[in-house]
């Protein structure tokens, strides 16, 4: 029932801010597929459906497997934990690439990463994608990054500064301490 407690904690807030109207009604509380995650319910608010949604894994590009695996496991720490090849027909259909592309699947603390091994492959200039990353020891890690040549790139927004880390293949992880 954690959905109907984050439901009931945003109906709260919003009726303290006179926003709530007759949307924090919850009509039906219902699963939404058999066996699927307790935080996947739905509620129908004045009509509409609200989905609760929880993040299964991002997929990025690499330029080779060593690249992959230097960054994300050794860099980052994250444990391989698959290994697949998508056959051409499926990479065509998906990915708009017509022969098999190798898959490495990374996974550390609840986050999964599916990384598409395609030297051919890329990335877009500009590029606003990225993945953002809490840590707990924001100096130690950026200091692990100058060991591994790790490009680092800082911006100021104010007086904050935001930290993005760059791969081997060139996506752009954001690094928040936590």
């Amino acid at each position: 029932m954690r959905a109907l407690q984050l439901h009931r904690r945003s109906c709260r807030i919003r009726e303290r801010n006179n926003t709530a109207g007759d949307s924090c009604q919850v009509s039906g509380v219902r699963k939404i597929k058999s066996g699927s995650l307790d935080e996947s319910r739905f509620f129908k608010q004045s009509g509409n459906e609200y989905y609760l949604m929880q993040l299964n894994h991002v997929g990025i590009i690499s330029n080779s497997r060593e690249l992959a695996e230097r960054f994300y496991h050794d860099f980052l720490g994250l444990t391989m934990t698959k290994e697949g090849v998508l056959p051409p027909a499926l990479s065509e259909q998906i990915f708009s690439v017509s022969h098999a592309v190798t898959m490495l699947v990374y996974e550390k603390d609840g986050i999964k990463l599916e990384i598409f091994i395609c030297p051919e492959c890329k990335q877009p200039s500009p590029d606003f994608r990225h993945i953002g990353l809490y840590v707990n020891d924001l100096a130690s890690l950026l200091e692990k990054a100058r060991e591994f040549g790790v490009e680092h790139i800082t911006g100021h927004k104010g007086s904050r500064t935001v930290h993005f880390l760059k791969d081997f293949s060139g996506n752009l992880i954001e690094i928040k301490e936590m």
